[in-house]
């Protein structure tokens, strides 16, 4: 197996643990919060565990891009000053 295989490999494993991982937690909170709102059972259809999915994974897709940019943020930060130090030495 090639170099580009194994690393490609490695990495699709490790992004589906986490993957699978975030979905396990927001599949948790989903049933939780159902479950509290609804402690008879069912909502009727069941069409509001398919809204809570929605709302819970646009949630977690914000934050995603949230941190994302901060640590954007953070790393041009970094390497401005480093270019500003360099050029003044």
């Amino acid at each position: 197996m090639g170099f580009k295989r194994v690393v490609v490999r490695l990495s699709l494993r490790w992004a589906d643990g986490w993957n699978q991982e975030i979905h396990r937690a927001v599949e948790d909170n989903v049933f939780r919060e159902h479950r509290r709102l609804f402690p008879g059972g069912s909502d009727g259809d069941g069409s509001m565990i398919d809204k809570m999915r929605t709302f819970y994974y646009a949630r977690l897709m914000t934050t995603a891009n949230l941190l994302v940019t901060c640590v954007a943020l953070l790393v041009a930060v970094t390497a401005l000053l480093v270019s500003v130090v360099a050029i003044f030495r």
